[in-house]
């Protein structure tokens, strides 16, 4: 079917219409509350294991602690990546509401 060179787009409309709230600042809040509950477990779960590791009875307890080390290490690393990307995307969002 050939187009006629105008084309009005509903969902934008709808979409730019969603956005222009006023509760939506609060939706951002609630992601930025879950995603900072997210960030502290995973480095309580990266306690856990070095826990684990530490804990152990074996007569070599070395590996574990170095992996418990590093997946406490990992889990801090991927905790601050989730905070700052969802602190831009928070930053980002707010800067484009009038």
């Amino acid at each position: 079917m050939p187009s006629t060179g105008a084309h009005f787009d509903y969902g934008a409309v709808w979409f730019s219409a969603l956005f222009a709230r006023q509760q939506e600042p609060l939706m951002i809040g609630m992601l930025q509350i879950i995603t900072y509950m997210l960030s502290f477990y995973m480095v309580i779960k990266g306690c856990e294991v070095l826990q684990i590791g530490m804990a152990s009875n074996r007569d070599n307890r070395t590996p574990l602690v170095i992996f418990g080390l590093l997946v406490l290490l990992a889990c801090i690393l991927a905790a601050f990546g989730f905070v700052v990307m969802q602190e831009d995307q928070a930053t980002s969002i707010s800067n484009a509401m009038p």
